[in-house]
């Protein structure tokens, strides 16, 4: 009799192990990628290597070898762009803003992105504290590649301008080639 409790309790052991691992996830193979731009142009004002888009007719725009994205986990596909924001020429820093985004695959899709800026202080209009140099002018958003933008493209255009909006009309922005990065998981 004492053998069947054993045996009964063993199993009943080994029943929960098995249960209790088949409830832990399995470790993912999944991995991250990164692309950066082949190629850039704009209409902004170049200042220093970068590109100052400060009025809604200058643009920038970049394309990207996506050939490596297909078979990418559908919405694991983000843009990440980092960016200069200041208020005005020769502005202040610590503003944050935002850019309109269009997406030229196989189809144009237009989406856009906000843009935050960590940096404190800012320095706020009626506080002016003098030339900051361009410390505390780098802003960062990040925005979902749209699929049917990328599915079965090669290369995918990315045109970006300033949010047109009263809160970022007198926002300058500025960009580089290496100012957006397509991250994504395989």
């Amino acid at each position: 009799m004492r053998a069947i409790r054993w045996t009964t309790a063993f199993a009943a052991v080994v029943g929960l192990v098995l249960l209790m691992a088949a409830s832990v996830p399995a470790r993912s193979t999944a991995k991250l990628y990164t692309v950066n731009a082949s190629s850039f142009t704009s209409n902004g004002d170049p200042i220093n290597g970068w590109s100052w888009l400060r009025s809604n007719a200058q643009t920038a725009e970049w394309i990207f070898d996506v050939s490596g994205v297909q078979g990418a986990k559908r919405n694991q596909v983000y843009i990440n762009f980092t960016v200069l924001v200041t208020k005005g020429v020769n502005g202040s820093s610590g503003y944050s803003g935002g850019l309109s985004i269009k997406f030229v695959g196989l189809k144009t899709v237009t989406s856009s992105v906000s843009l935050v800026n960590p940096f404190r202080p800012r320095e706020y209009t009626g506080n002016i504290i003098g030339d900051t140099s361009g410390m505390g002018y780098q802003a960062y958003g990040a925005a979902s590649v749209p699929f049917s933008a990328y599915d079965k493209a090669t290369t995918l255009k990315v045109i970006v301008a300033r949010a047109n909006s009263s809160a970022t009309k007198n926002l300058h922005l500025a960009v580089q080639k290496e100012s957006p990065v397509i991250a994504f998981v395989k």
